[in-house]
């Protein structure tokens, strides 16, 4: 069975008696655990409590809750547990882990709009449409004061392939960049570079780890599995398709397209197991499918 939960019109009170009325039922990204999952949503940011009990909404955070836009497009949690969110207009925002409001990141010294994010450690990755941005917290999470800021781009690191970066994942001391070009890959220090030009299609806009120490890639033209030696192809695309997300959970692989979830292994073979327009996913003891449809009238969070 798969139940829909569809997220519309909440609002919430905000400075001087304001409210604020939006959609999150069309939900970018998702990250959290097994209890608790946030989502970066077209309509604000939501936390969803999912155990014990039913699914229910603890908070929903909008402008006048110091968010910075309304439209997010990527979440990630840091170890203190602050929840860190891209959005598409207003750079990034953080919502402290003991705290129902947002706080801006450090106002013009990043990019207004933040397409991925990856936390490793210390340093927060912030993938945009003008290259990489690394940010060390140097342990300090809310004290933004401290923080340094490396900006990469094709201008000073060739190996990045290019500027429009699509999504970033870590693992085994390394970092994966997914760009329009291709995929690469830096060490924890960012000294030395490696990149894999159009390693199954032009445009690496997913990535996720396996088992074994590889990972996996989506592009339009299908799934690679592959690690710093090189790819080869898992599964090819009778025709060209957009690859939202893929997510990983033991060998199982679950890959997002355009208009369906596909499961599959290592073997290359993938039947579909969900039908509509997902956009992101999320694995736990449950797949949970974070949906598109309209952006006035998203289709909601699957499970």
């Amino acid at each position: 069975m798969i139940t829909v939960l569809v997220f519309t019109l909440f609002f919430s009170p905000g400075i001087d008696d304001w409210q604020t009325y939006t959609n999150t039922g069309y939900i970018f990204d998702i990250c959290g655990n097994d209890s608790i999952l946030y989502l970066a949503t077209a309509g604000g940011a939501v936390k969803l409590s999912v155990k014990p009990g039913p699914p229910r909404i603890e908070q929903r955070l909008f402008h006048t809750d110091g968010l910075r836009d309304n439209r997010c497009l990527c979440v990630a949690q840091d170890s203190c547990g602050n929840v860190w969110v891209g959005t598409y207009g207003a750079g990034l925002s953080v919502i402290p882990c003991d705290s129902a409001r947002a706080q801006s990141y450090r106002t013009g010294e990043l990019p207004t709009t933040i397409k991925t994010l990856f936390i490793y450690g210390t340093k927060i990755l912030a993938g945009t449409d003008e290259g990489l941005f690394v940010i060390d917290t140097k342990g300090t999470q809310l004290d933004f004061t401290d923080d340094g800021i490396r900006h990469f781009r094709v201008s000073s690191v060739r190996e990045l392939l290019s500027d429009r970066v699509l999504t970033l994942f870590g693992f085994n001391d390394y970092f994966w960049i997914g760009t329009n070009q291709g995929v690469s890959c830096v060490d924890s220090s960012f000294i030395s570079w490696r990149a894999f030009r159009r390693p199954l299609g032009d445009s690496v806009s997913a990535i996720a780890a396996l088992p074994s120490g590889k990972i996996v890639i989506g592009t339009e033209a299908g799934v690679a599995i592959g690690d710093t030696a090189g790819f080869r192809t898992l599964w090819f695309f009778p025709s060209f398709k957009t690859v939202n997300d893929i997510a990983v959970y033991g060998w199982d692989i679950y890959i997002a397209t355009r208009d369906t979830v596909f499961k599959g292994d290592t073997t290359g073979v993938f039947i579909p197991v969900f039908v509509g327009q997902p956009l992101s996913l999320w694995l736990g003891e449950m797949c949970w499918v974070g949906s598109g449809g309209s952006e006035e009238a998203g289709w909601g969070l699957f499970y």
